[in-house]
């Protein structure tokens, strides 16, 4: 009888599968983590900014990736948090959800700073009712309908809507209230990264992408170039889970205008946040800073796809002719598979912040934490 046991226990055992833990990129990868060099004699100011993905989020949604990284980064001190600005889905005379929030920690040598912008509360069907299961049904198709369909993809279709408009507004006033909160000096320099998840990635990508819309603010097509200057600016832009090729047909703005001929230009805007990226380093010249793309996506994940190289190879720096936007992509294991069929398919498209593979890469950069 012990040996049955035993044999039922290796047998659980070698059921349970991290494949992609470790994370496995291409051995030549090279990009730049959050912790910044302290040896040197200037004070580094580390500025993230966070897109959260699809799937319902709190205002504070990101309170446990940040205290995961800033633990990982090897910060002491205490994390303060503080609202920069409201919107208001309901009208004017209803109550107000933070769209944006600092974080920031720091030690005599740096400042590490965190702008989470949240769009979740414009998805005002989620919990109106209207999706809740009718009767009977089996258990684990509940689970899935509640998590994944209604909890999940409504926010594709609220994003598909008008509403869309006045989230892409609202990430572009983040930016510029970034931008004005953290001038550089002689003695501070600022270190810029974007963190993107899922839908977030395809709202950045609108941003950089898109013509104002009449109905967005006046001031939406400057901050829209304040956008387009820090991403320039960033070195690392880390995307967990991908899904730009699922989402590029919903397109509820018009794509902005350049020389380029017209089977250019719909390659150009077809699905690629890089192609965003590269077009953003062509407007702003006097920037020949490389931005490396770090895509993670866990094979499991229903909702997630490798990043395309498309645009790498002509985004050019025209003093070195080096490619200016490089990607990496990334497997992960973000939840166990048993005997190689079936995993959590909610924890393995919505675990990556929680993920410590996910954390050490995104802190150590590709050399990993020494």
């Amino acid at each position: 009888m012990k040996h049955y046991f035993l044999i039922a226990i290796c047998l659980l055992i070698t059921a349970c599968t991290s494949p992609y833990s470790p994370p496995e990129m291409e051995k030549t990868a090279t990009f730049e983590g959050l912790m910044a060099n302290k040896t040197n004699s200037i004070s580094y100011r580390t500025i993230v900014v966070m897109v959260h993905g699809m799937c319902e989020k709190p205002s504070d949604w990101a309170r446990d990736p940040v205290e995961n990284i800033v633990k990982k980064a090897g910060y002491n001190g205490a994390i303060t948090a503080n609202d920069l600005g409201y919107y208001y889905p309901k009208g004017s005379a209803s109550a107000g959800f933070p769209y944006l929030r600092e974080y920031k920690v720091s030690d005599e040598k740096s400042e590490l700073k965190f702008y989470a912008y949240h769009y979740s509360d414009w998805n005002q069907i989620r919990n109106s009712g209207e999706l809740e299961i009718q009767g009977k049904a089996a258990y684990l198709n509940k689970k899935l309908k509640d998590s994944l369909v209604s909890g999940c993809l409504s926010d594709v279709t609220t994003y598909a809507g008008s509403k869309g408009i006045k989230i892409r507004e609202y990430l572009a006033k983040s930016m510029a209230k970034v931008q004005e909160m953290n001038p550089e000096s002689s003695t501070i320099k600022n270190r810029i990264f974007f963190i993107s998840s899922s839908l977030g990635s395809k709202v950045l990508r609108d941003v950089l992408m898109c013509t104002p819309h009449p109905s967005q603010h006046s001031d939406y097509a400057k901050n829209q170039s304040v956008t387009k200057s820090l991403i320039a600016q960033s070195s690392t832009v880390f995307m967990a889970s991908n899904q730009i090729p699922l989402l590029s047909p919903l397109n509820n703005c018009k794509s902005i205008k350049t020389n380029k001929d017209t089977a250019e230009q719909e390659d150009l805007y077809s699905n690629s946040l890089v192609a965003a990226l590269r077009d953003s380093i062509g407007s702003e010249q006097k920037n020949l800073r490389k931005i490396n793309v770090v895509a993670y996506t866990d094979p499991s994940d229903l909702l997630s796809y490798p990043v395309s190289n498309y645009g790498t190879t002509t985004a050019t720096g025209k003093s070195s002719g080096d490619s200016m936007v490089t990607v990496h992509n990334v497997k992960v294991s973000n939840a166990s598979t048993w005997f190689g069929l079936i995993t959590n398919m909610y924890k393995t498209h919505t675990g990556y912040f929680g993920n410590p593979d996910v954390i050490a890469s995104m802190v150590c950069g590709s050399d990993g934490c020494q």
